[in-house]
């Protein structure tokens, strides 16, 4: 038995591609006797608006053309993915609990399905824009960095005075915000907020500057067996982030025709929203051994490879910085629209006119002409293959060796790098990124 070709959830019978001749995916209709026949299968809305239904859960769906929750065509998709006969332990997702004292907390999720683009149609921006910024300096720590909150003030000033955007639109997150101080729990909230009621045409972006570091990746995914993370600032009481939180929360839940731009200025940053294409100056896209595809088009902006280290430096001004940061907002306020190719090799010669060995890297969820124009708000249309994680390998862990102040707070001695590097002291002894493609 296959599954419909056009994604919604439902079997195809015999030698038919579709799983009846009206079907026009999971927002789309289906034939009076669809869903009686794939009933025998898997489990039908009772509502009868020819969506599988996945366990005894209360719903919003009214019947046929009625609105649905944000994440059931994401749940029919991956239920046709999974194939028939599973029901819906094919699909169950991670819910988000809202807490905490960022925006809104405790928000209850989006009460209707984003329509989908006609395909092979551009999608045009729809003028909502959020974007958040956290910048973490980790204050009367061992590990205390300096520049971090500067970056968010640097980053909100890029999108507000170079590209336009309204300060009412960005949520920053740092330990000058006002009842909500970047803990785990805020920077949960605040992830919720940023992707709630997402739909085609909306651009987002997000910003984290502060420490990174490694974890020991339980399904081997990664190359090197390790997850990336991002240190929240109770990070030894409530944990790191890894990669695989950061895209379940930011990333899986957008649909096609949202735009989301990251930039992550902490060590370990190279793939640390688990996208699966990485740009090389040899080959451009090249894809990951094990490949996460999602629906929308999100770029990020890393400041080093997963190996690597990131820089907390000073600014030509003198003010303290990251040195991606710096690096990406003084770029593009010398020229906002560059080719991607030609904003990389700024981010390098930027770079490396502070004498830094960081090799910042372009992963995106879309494959996308890398000579066109860079914009917040140029759309790419979903191409990949497939939706969800592609495993062909599975590695052992690999961790990089690190010693100082993050290293004692995280209890790892020499086990697992991390962090952000105090480039003022270390200056040219900064690591390396190993993978010499990457340069541009």
């Amino acid at each position: 038995m296959r599954s419909c070709r056009e994604g919604c959830g439902w079997s195809a019978f015999k030698t038919h591609p579709t799983c009846c001749t009206v079907c026009r995916g999971p927002e789309g209709p289906h034939a009076d006797d669809c869903g009686r026949k794939n009933q025998r299968l898997r489990p039908a809305c009772a509502k009868g608006c020819g969506r599988p239904s996945f366990g005894s859960y209360a719903t919003r769906c009214k019947g046929p053309g009625s609105g649905h929750a944000d994440d059931c065509a994401d749940k029919c998709r991956a239920a046709a993915s999974a194939g028939p006969g599973l029901g819906h332990h094919a699909a169950v997702t991670d819910t988000f609990h809202g807490g905490g004292d960022g925006p809104t907390a405790g928000a209850p999720p989006g009460h209707g399905a984003a329509p989908r683009p006609v395909p092979g149609k551009p999608v045009h921006p729809s003028g909502r824009k959020k974007a958040l910024l956290i910048g973490i300096n980790y204050r009367g720590t061992r590990a205390e960095l300096r520049g971090c909150i500067n970056d968010v003030s640097n980053m909100q000033q890029l999108l507000t005075r170079t590209f336009g955007w309204h300060a009412h639109d960005i949520h920053c997150l740092t330990e000058d915000t006002p009842g909500s101080p970047p803990t785990r729990r805020n920077i949960e909230t605040a992830f919720q907020w940023l992707v709630d009621g997402a739909r085609p045409g909306d651009i987002l972006f997000f910003h984290f500057s502060g420490h990174g570091a490694e974890q020991e990746d339980p399904n081997g995914f990664e190359p090197n067996g390790m997850n990336q993370t991002i240190l929240p600032l109770d990070f030894q009481r409530a944990g790191m982030i890894t990669d695989d939180e950061v895209a379940n929360r930011l990333i899986k839940p957008l649909p096609e025709g949202v735009k989301m731009t990251c930039v992550i200025d902490c060590c370990h940053s190279g793939t640390c929203m688990d996208l699966p294409y990485k740009l090389s100056k040899s080959v451009g896209w090249r894809e990951e051994v094990n490949p996460d595809f999602s629906l929308a088009d999100v770029q990020m902006f890393s400041g080093c490879a997963d190996e690597g280290t990131s820089a907390d430096m000073s600014s030509r001004y003198g003010r303290a910085g990251g040195a991606m940061t710096n690096a990406f907002c003084d770029s593009l306020r010398s020229k906002a629209s560059p080719g991607y190719v030609e904003l990389m090799k700024a981010l390098y010669a930027h770079l490396r006119s502070q004498n830094l060995k960081q090799r910042p890297l372009l992963t995106s969820s879309q494959r996308f002409e890398i000579n066109k124009p860079f914009r917040l708000d140029d759309i790419s249309l979903n191409t990949n293959p497939q939706i969800g994680r592609v495993v062909r390998v599975r590695y052992p862990p690999r961790p990089t060796p690190m010693e100082g102040p993050l290293a004692d707070m995280l209890g790892i001695g020499l086990a697992v790098g991390g962090g952000m590097l105090l480039g003022g002291i270390l200056g040219g002894l900064l690591l390396g990124d190993r993978d010499d493609d990457d340069w541009f």
